[in-house]
């Protein structure tokens, strides 16, 4: 075998190679940005668009300064009378993963 020969093998680095490298890497970061993005909007998406399970959540960021537990409030009339809580979708539940499959899908591609 010759020095040639051994010098264009798996070992070395070339632009070529960076250059996929960086590719893949971005690729990587835009699908990992996807998925954190999905997990952290999930809830106001699911408000707006109506899918998810419906559940007792905070009316608003103030409720949350007067320790308002909305959460452990499972039914619905219930949750209205209570001023600090709604009954609104919280974004889980089996409808979520049709939501969302063809989300993190279209993200690999």
């Amino acid at each position: 075998m010759t020095a040639s020969a051994k010098d264009e093998g798996a070992g070395g680095w070339t632009a070529s190679k960076a250059y996929h490298l960086c590719l893949m890497s971005v690729g990587y970061v835009v699908g990992e940005t996807a998925h954190f993005l999905t997990t952290t909007t999930n809830r106001a998406v699911a408000q707006d668009l109506h899918y998810g399970d419906r559940a007792c959540l905070l009316a608003n960021a103030s409720a949350k300064e007067l320790n308002a537990s909305c959460s452990s409030l499972e039914d619905e009339t219930v949750c209205r009378s209570d001023p600090a809580c709604r009954w609104d979708y919280n974004g889980m539940g089996e409808s979520v993963r049709y939501y969302s499959r063809g989300l993190n899908f279209t993200t690999c591609l």
